[in-house]
């Protein structure tokens, strides 16, 4: 998938807005704002909200295929490349906060309860 640098970084902002308040607070108003444009500027380069979020997807995809593929090809041994693969993600999380929300709580589409359930780490 061939990103333009402008199209990265309104993925990047939208990203930011959905770490921040969840996809449900994602708008193009919103994103039109935070990246100090107007909406129909936004358009020029997106045809739609959705057309964000799957470009943003395709986009985390495509750095997590190949962050991992050379992962893989470094560790031979199968636990060895486990856990390499899970620092690699985990690495690359902290550095970039904004592209973990598909596997947060905070951003799927639905509010958070308090009834949703707690990640525990303890296994780690």
């Amino acid at each position: 998938m061939d990103i333009k640098p402008r199209q990265l970084e309104i993925i990047e902002a939208a990203g930011q807005l959905v770490t921040e308040d969840g996809f449900a607070a994602l708008t193009t108003k919103r994103l039109a704002e935070r990246m100090h444009f107007t909406e129909a500027a936004l358009y020029r380069h997106f045809a739609s909200k959705e057309e964000i979020l799957v470009t943003m997807l395709h986009h985390l995809a495509a750095n997590i295929d190949e962050r991992l593929a050379a992962v893989a090809e470094t560790h031979p041994e199968p636990v060895e490349r486990v856990r390499a693969m899970f620092d690699s993600q985990f690495t690359y999380f902290q550095k970039t906060p904004n592209t973990s929300w598909p596997f947060s709580p905070r951003g799927c589409w639905r509010p958070r309860t308090a009834s949703m359930p707690v990640l525990n780490a303890s296994w780690w």
